[in-house]
């Protein structure tokens, strides 16, 4: 079963984190959105979380339900590295944008 006490509390966490800040920041597509993945990680390095490769298209699904979306869970785990190999594209994109 997902659980969702902890995904809502990381959101709430990372909320409080971001009204601490000593600077306000204009997050939006009109804007350079390197800074957001920046805050991400400071919060996640504060909390002592890894976030160097997020599942992030499947996080809201538990075991069972990646078993119905992929037969197997090698399948899922295949998947699972196929969006890490995105996410590291992303983050280039991101690093290259900053440059």
């Amino acid at each position: 079963m997902r659980n969702h006490k902890k995904i809502a509390g990381a959101i709430f966490d990372f909320a409080a984190f971001l009204t601490i800040l000593e600077y306000p920041y204009t997050i939006s597509r009109n804007h350079d959105s390197s800074r957001m993945v920046d805050l991400i990680r400071e919060w996640s390095v504060s909390r002592g979380l890894n976030i160097e490769t997020p599942f992030i298209s499947a996080w809201h699904l538990d075991d069972a339900e990646l078993r119905k979306l992929y037969p197997s869970l090698q399948e899922a785990y295949e998947k699972m590295e196929e969006a890490e190999e995105e996410y590291e594209l992303v983050k280039k994109l991101v690093q290259d944008h900053e440059e």
